[in-house]
This record gives structure tokens, C-alpha cells and sequence, in this order.
């Protein structure tokens, strides 16, 4: 998907009989989507966003190295949140599970703060172990030299009373500085400093579901169709205008103001406000149903592709022996 316009430019559909195993169906799809978006569309791509695949890593790392890699936001937020989570459920780290949440809010403003410095991102990130002590200037420590205090406005009296803060050397406290300060996920956080997030993706995907449910089975050729239907449909409809009042009425906004529905979500199991948008437009689907008849008529229909061979080896099962 490109970011700017949030259309889908390109997608691969991968069985696992083609790879042997579905940890490398991934990277198969990817690398035969980058190969043809750079070398047969000839389009110069700049940075790209994926989540932290370790399959997909290599080949950014190897065979495009030209292009910049970087990593999703949201998918290193919701694994940081599960860790935090699974820590908090620990005896005697039930404090911090109300911070939870303004860690994860720390870390996207962090990642849109930065100005793409790899190294203020990390500090900034690092802060949060002071900031939940209600520690807001660590001038003493040699290990953030540029990011010594909190980038928020100062509390008031009452708003410090208000917090549960953390205890230094409490468990919860360091149980939040083994997943906050763990190399690996410091090396990680480098690769969000230009603040690139694939939500655009993710609203395909909703709408991928509607033509391709995954409680139903699909045939290959039948599977390809229905991606495709997706994506059309997906890139005809992306960028609609909010919905506005038109006419209002008891209770509702007044003429030309945003319409917005309550939504409950799943992972945070609450309800949020989500605002309406335009109906969809359909009118290429007389496209291309004109498309199909003057095909069929003209017998030009491409055959379907074959199915790909489902055995996953080459040994012949053993015959049965009789009773």
C-alpha cells in the first residue's frame, strides 16, 4: 500500500505448499511484491513500514538495502502493551496495570516527537521509568543526556495527589524496566523514528473480510478473485468525506457538524466514538460486469489459474494391505 494516497498497489497470494511452511509464506508474498513494485512498475520507493518480521528484516537488510526500513507503530505498541500486561497479572505488580495505557500513549508521542533522531527516541522512551515515579527531571543520568525531563506541562498539587505513582525498587517498578529497557526492544524502537504506522492497511483488511471471511474455504482462483475485488473496492472508496448532519434533529448535532457512532472495542473493552463516513460509491461495478460480457462474448477470458498442488512432499502414501 502506498501511504500518501492509502491505495493498494500490489498483493501476492501465497499457498503454503509453495514455501513448506506458513513462517515463510510472508516473506515469499513480500519479496515477490517488492521485485515486481521496483522492478517491473519502476516505482522509487523511499521507506518502507512492515511489522518486525524477522524474515522480512533480512531481506530489507540484504536485498533492499536502498530502501529504508521501518517498523509499524501500532504493532510494537500492542506487543509492548501484551508484555506490560502479562507482567501486571504477577503478584505484587498489580500497580501497573493502570499505567499501561499512558505508556503505550508515551511511546506514539515519543515516536512523533523525535524529528527522526534514533537516539531522542530511545531517551525519550527511556524516560518512562522515572516519569511513573513522579520523577520529572533525571539531569543526573549520564544515560540520557539529551532528554532530561518530561516534555509535559508541570502538574499541579492536586493532579500529583491524584496519581498512583510507582515506587522506586517497588516490583511492578521493575517489572516495567525489564520490558521498557530490554536491549532488544531499544534496538527495535530506533526503526519508529519516522513515525510510520500501517492503519490504512488494517481498514483493507476489514474490508478484505467482507469478500473473504476466514471462517469460509476458497479455491485458489476463487481466493485471487475475491483479493482483487478487495483492493477495487478498497481504492474506489479510500479518502470519502465525513459524514455531516444534514438534518438535525432532538438531540442530535446542529446542521454541517461531523456524524459520529459509539463503537465498543474489543481490546480495550470500551466504548469510543468513530466518526460516519459517506456512503460508498459502487458505480465500477458496472464496469465491470460490461467488462465480463464483452469478454465473454469475444471468448478472451483468461483460463483460471490452476490450484496449487496441496501435498506439502513427494512420498507416495503406502498401499493398504488386505485383512
Amino acid at each position: 500500500m502506498d501511504v500518501s494516497s492509502e491505495k493498494v498497489v500490489d498483493m501476492e497470494l501465497v499457498q503454503v505448499s509453495e514455501t513448506g511452511a506458513s513462517q515463510r509464506m510472508e516473506a515469499v508474498g513480500f519479496q515477490r511484491c517488492m521485485d515486481r513494485v521496483l522492478n517491473d512498475y519502476k516505482l522509487n520507493v523511499k521507506r518502507f513500514a512492515t511489522d518486525r518480521h524477522t524474515g522480512i528484516r533480512k531481506l530489507m537488510r540484504t536485498k533492499y538495502s536502498s530502501v529504508k526500513h521501518n517498523f509499524d507503530i501500532f504493532h510494537l505498541a500492542k506487543n509492548i502493551k501484551s508484555k506490560l500486561r502479562k507482567a501486571a497479572k504477577k503478584k505484587g505488580n498489580e500497580e501497573l496495570e493502570p499505567w499501561i495505557k499512558s505508556i503505550i500513549n508515551h511511546l506514539w508521542f515519543c515516536a512523533r516527537a523525535c524529528n527522526k533522531d534514533q537516539e531522542l527516541l530511545v531517551q525519550m522512551w527511556s524516560s518512562v521509568v522515572y516519569h511513573v515515579l513522579g520523577q520529572h527531571e533525571w539531569s543526573d543520568d549520564p544515560n540520557l543526556p539529551l532528554f532530561q525531563k518530561c516534555g509535559h506541562d508541570p502538574l499541579t498539587d492536586l493532579q500529583q495527589r491524584k496519581k498512583i505513582w510507582l515506587k522506586a525498587g517497588s516490583s511492578a517498578h521493575e517489572a516495567l524496566k525489564k520490558v521498557a529497557l530490554a536491549k532488544r526492544l531499544l534496538k527495535d524502537i530506533r526503526f519508529l523514528a519516522e513515525f510510520m504506522h500501517t492503519g490504512a492497511l488494517e481498514v483493507f483488511h476489514n474490508v478484505l473480510l467482507k469478500y473473504a471471511p476466514k471462517r469460509l474455504e476458497f479455491g485458489y482462483s476463487s481466493m485471487t478473485a475475491r483479493l482483487k475485488l478487495a483492493a477495487i473496492d478498497h481504492n474506489q472508496n479510500v479518502g470519502r468525506a465525513k459524514a455531516v448532519v444534514k438534518k438535525p434533529h432532538k438531540g442530535s448535532s446542529a446542521r454541517g457538524e461531523v456524524q459520529y457512532k459509539k463503537v465498543f472495542t474489543k481490546m480495550t473493552k470500551s466504548w469510543v466514538l468513530k466518526a460516519r463516513y459517506e456512503a460508498k460509491n459502487y458505480d465500477y461495478v458496472k464496469d465491470l460486469m460490461k467488462g465480463v460480457v464483452y469478454r465473454r462474448q469475444t471468448r478472451t477470458i483468461d483460463p483460471c489459474q490452476q490450484r496449487l498442488q496441496k501435498i506439502l512432499h513427494q512420498l507416495k502414501p503406502p498401499q493398504k494391505k488386505k485383512c
